[in-house]
């Protein structure tokens, strides 16, 4: 029933609408090779060789992909239905947006799901046709997770993944719709907003387990004159309740706040395209890939910002008692470009805490125990490339080094712990050592939708490690191949 449903949207009514309902749309062809140097089964994950396929993990590094949380290199669209039409009421503009995902997995398989649809009503205080000066009141029904805290994408915070164990089912989670509402007077602008879910709940050994809704409140203001831009904004969240038995039922609960401060010339400090609401009104032309601009002389941005959030756990340390965990994380990027030719850095922060935010913590729901000796997330990238227009070319280079978040514990074993769902342990008494990665790539514009990458990629990361057989038949640990040498061959159509 859900696969003719699917065929329904698809096939039957877009045709009506016309093809333009798709938006931001990405078709990929690829052939790669993680790592030309290595076999299946020799690493972790394991590399199957050189392939026409779907985009992995293995295809980007640390630093890549900064400002989204895609690969780059998948297949998908946005069916996007939108209807904008003047209110009864003088002044009041009313819009209504269907953003529905599409993204192919596999041969037979399709994901769908809601990419931020949305209601909003726009009350102008003029009569201007493009009032700067305005309120708006938007309303998402199903997915809130466009609404987030912070700035740069990968130390955003506060979307739908900040209410955790969403539903007894695994495989389902709950929606978690939202509304924000933001007035916008000229340079200056304001917002405030919540959002909520439906957890379990559980307040002592003898209570059923029932579902309880949970909220998250949010709110910031900033400005922005085309020259400085500065904003604050922050949330409160209470997550659900704590599940482990000397807490349980005291609430789990997340504060923090963000601050951003940049200056730009020529760029704008713009917002990644996943903090964007979709719209496809055919009097408002939204190009989602808009070329590079290149030979407008200087131009530059730099910008800054910082993240702290306080979530209340259960302490590892005193058993039948919370303490407010603190997450940090922040990061300066500066980007210049000079006729042909860009430069950019990315100096990124992020404590084990904040990485391990939307668990939370390392053990869930429990602090990070005193005896264990912590180290955050550092890494910086430089990136340099040159435009040559006449051939429709654009070669370029990049360099990024990680000191990857990692814990020790009492026996002087450290887990290096690369994401929520990516951890290893390296050998007892071995210390992290800094991950290296360049790239050297070249994308030909074949079209102003389509495009050729080419990307040669090498890496040295000496602390991934795997679980082997000796020649006795016992499992040991042991380092895997720290040398990685790979490459991308992509052909990407983009509208």
């Amino acid at each position: 029933m859900k696969r003719f449903i699917y065929l329904v949207i698809l096939f039957g009514i877009t045709p009506l609408l016309g093809a333009s309902d798709f938006v931001d749309t990405r078709v990929s062809f690829i052939l790669s090779n993680d790592n030309i140097l290595v076999g299946p089964g020799e690493t972790n994950p394991s590399n199957p060789g050189t392939r026409f396929g779907s985009a992995s993990s293995g295809n980007t590094f640390f630093y890549d992909n900064y400002e989204t949380k895609y690969t780059g290199y998948e297949s998908l669209s946005h069916l996007v239905l939108y209807k904008k039409m003047p209110s009864y009421f003088e002044n009041l503009t009313t819009e209504a947006s269907l953003a529905l995902l599409v993204i192919l997995l596999s041969e037979y398989s399709v994901g769908f799901g809601d990419s931020g649809s949305y209601l909003r009503l726009t009350y102008a205080f003029d009569k201007e046709e493009n009032s700067r000066q305005n309120i708006q009141l938007t309303l998402f029904p199903y997915s809130s997770d466009r609404f987030r805290l912070g700035y740069s994408y990968q130390i955003s915070w506060g979307g739908s993944d900040i209410f955790p164990k969403q539903d007894p089912d695994i495989n389902k989670k709950n929606p978690v719709p939202g509304a924000k509402l933001q007035l916008n007077y000229n340079d200056f602008y304001a917002f405030t907003g919540a959002k909520s879910s439906l957890l379990q709940r559980k307040r002592d050994i003898n209570d059923p387990t029932e579902l309880e809704s949970f909220w998250g409140f949010m709110g910031g203001a900033g400005w922005d004159n085309g020259f400085i831009r500065a904003e604050v904004n922050g949330g409160f969240f209470r997550r659900g309740l704590n599940p482990n038995n000397s807490v349980m039922g005291d609430p789990v609960d997340s504060l923090g706040l963000s601050i951003q401060l940049g200056l730009q010339r020529g760029l704008r400090i713009g917002k990644s395209i996943d903090f964007a609401l979709y719209k496809n009104d055919p009097n408002e032309i939204v190009n989602f890939f808009k070329p590079e601009e290149y030979g407008t002389g200087l131009s530059w941005v730099i910008s800054a910002e910082f993240t702290n959030i306080y979530t209340r756990l259960e302490d590892a340390d005193r058993p039948g008692s919370t303490v407010y965990q603190r997450a940090v994380a922040g990061d300066i990027n500066l980007k210049l470009k000079y006729n042909y030719t860009k430069f950019a850095i990315d100096a990124v922060y992020k404590d084990l805490a904040f990485i391990l935010l939307n668990v939370p913590s390392l053990t869930p729901y429990q602090s990070f125990p005193k005896e264990l000796r912590i180290s955050p997330a550092i890494f910086y990238a430089v990136y340099l490339d040159h435009h040559l227009p006449s051939l429709h070319l654009t070669p370029g280079i990049s360099f990024g080094m990680e000191w990857p978040a990692y814990f020790e514990d009492k026996t002087n074993t450290v887990t290096v712990v690369r994401s929520i769902s990516n951890r290893n342990s390296l050998k007892t008494g071995d210390e992290i050592v800094p991950i290296v990665a360049t790239k050297f790539y070249s994308k030909l514009d074949i079209s102003e939708m389509l495009a050729m990458i080419f990307e040669l990629r090498f890496q040295i990361d000496n602390n991934m490690t795997t679980f082997k057989q000796d020649i006795n038949g016992e499992v040991i640990m042991d380092y895997t191949e720290p040398y990685l040498f790979g490459f991308n061959l992509v052909f990407q159509g983009r509208f």
